[in-house]
């Protein structure tokens, strides 16, 4: 009887054991799974800092092409202007020649 039980004691040692590892075993798991999310988390972060950085770059390098197309446009009107205002210029001078050599003509005719 006395090797019965020093078996049985040995089984129940054995069982003690096998239950440390596994609550050893599932505290390194936990351990490691709040790790990884950790991790995961920090690297999420990043990565979300990384694309509002790049969007923010797209969005700078969008205004300035579009500032630089607006400069454009309004030097393109300007210059428009400018030919228009010294065609109108060149037509009133010609409509005033016009005007005075009629009366010009007028004033003869009157005379």
């Amino acid at each position: 009887m006395a090797l019965k039980l020093e078996a049985l004691e040995k089984v129940r040692e054995a069982e003690r054991q096998v239950r440390e590892l596994k609550a050893k075993a599932e505290d390194q798991k936990e351990r490691r799974l709040r790790k990884a999310k950790g991790e995961a988390l920090s690297q999420e972060d990043d990565l979300r800092q990384q694309a509002d950085q790049r969007y923010q770059e797209i969005l700078a390098a969008a205004a300035e092409a579009t500032e630089a197309e607006r400069k454009r446009i309004l030097a393109e009107g300007d210059e428009e202007a400018k030919r228009v205002k010294a065609a109108a210029a060149k037509r009133v001078e010609q409509a005033v020649e016009l005007l005075l050599k009629r009366f010009e003509e007028a004033v003869r005719a009157q005379t």
